[in-house]
């Protein structure tokens, strides 16, 4: 989202199933995501939850041509840190936050995580926003690199956006 990250959210149960991280996207994200509609996409990795039949089917009825991830209707090229968000962005900056000093227990790791998340501003977001734009500019000017047709699909959407 352009001025806001949603979460984070922790999983209670010591495995995640398809069917909980369903109930996850259902009872979570969805609901605050229903005001952006139809201006958002949602960007998933291909962790086998992720996979299943219930939330692709999920994803399709929610976000029909809007979601990207393992089995999508938007092609993005697997192992491609370089133009995802959370890759070159968030997941460095929570880490970096988080272990600043030693973890003492498991809700210390979630104060931080909570925190950290929380203090991603409206400005930061911006900014990674038009980082994606240069990195893209980048793939266009390349075309597409050693990454081809899928990347130019890839930025025909960024475009719509």
């Amino acid at each position: 989202m352009h001025d806001r990250v949603i979460g984070p959210f922790f999983f209670t149960e010591k495995t995640v199933s398809s069917v909980v991280y369903l109930d996850m996207l259902e009872n979570f994200v969805f609901p605050q995501l229903e005001e952006l509609q139809p201006r958002v996409f949602l960007q998933q990795d291909g962790a086998p939850p992720h996979w299943g039949t219930i939330v692709r089917s999920s994803l399709n009825d929610h976000f029909t041509g809007r979601w990207i991830g393992r089995g999508s209707p938007i092609p993005w090229p697997p192992r491609s840190p370089d133009i995802t968000p959370l890759d070159f962005f968030l997941w460095g900056f929570v880490k970096d936050n988080v272990h600043r000093r030693r973890v003492s227990n498991m809700d210390d790791l979630k104060g931080r995580i909570t925190t950290a998340v929380a203090s991603v501003d409206a400005d930061m977001l911006a900014g990674t926003w038009r980082e994606i734009e240069y990195r893209l500019d980048i793939l266009r000017a390349t075309k597409g690199g050693t990454r081809g047709s899928s990347l130019t699909r890839v930025m025909k959407l960024f475009e719509s956006i």
